[in-house]
C-alpha cells in the first residue's frame, strides 16, 4: 500500500511538471484557453511565457480580491466552445500563430476567430497572449 503511494505521489508530480510540457503550439493553447476558462491559474503559470507571468498573477490576484468579478468571468465563459482552425510555426521554429475559433462566448451565437501567439522557452511552446 506503501508503495502505491510513493508511485501515485511520483505519478502526481510528473503530470504537474510536465502540464505544458512537450507540446505542440495548439496543444499549449487548447490547454490554456480550458485552463482559462477554469480560471486555473496553476495551470496557466505553467503554460505562459515569461514575459506574461507577471499578468496572470496580477489577474489571479485580481480575482481573490473580487469574486464577484470571477465569478461574472466563469459565467461569460462557461459555454464557451473553442476550435482549433491552424497552426502556423515560424521558420525559426520560435515562435508559432495558433488560429481559434471561440463561440458562445456570453451565451451568444456569434463566433471569432482569435490569434494565439506562442513563443518557445527553453524548449517548450509557452503562451504569449490572453485568450479572451
Amino acid at each position: 500500500m506503501k508503495n502505491l503511494k510513493k508511485l501515485m505521489l511520483v505519478i502526481s508530480a510528473c503530470l504537474l511538471i510536465t502540464a505544458c510540457g512537450p507540446k505542440s503550439p495548439k496543444e499549449v493553447a487548447k490547454t490554456v484557453i480550458m485552463a482559462t476558462k477554469k480560471l486555473d491559474f496553476e495551470t496557466l503559470k505553467k503554460c505562459v511565457s515569461s514575459e506574461r507571468l507577471p499578468g496572470i498573477a496580477k489577474e489571479e490576484k485580481n480575482f481573490k480580491e473580487n469574486p464577484e468579478e470571477a465569478a461574472d468571468f466563469m459565467l461569460m465563459v462557461k459555454d464557451a466552445e473553442i476550435e482549433i482552425i491552424s497552426e502556423t510555426i515560424s521558420e525559426d521554429g520560435n515562435s508559432a500563430t495558433v488560429i481559434v475559433k471561440i463561440s458562445k462566448v456570453r451565451g451568444e451565437d456569434r463566433a471569432l476567430e482569435k490569434d494565439i501567439y506562442l513563443v518557445k522557452e527553453n524548449g517548450e511552446w509557452k503562451f504569449d497572449a490572453n485568450p479572451f
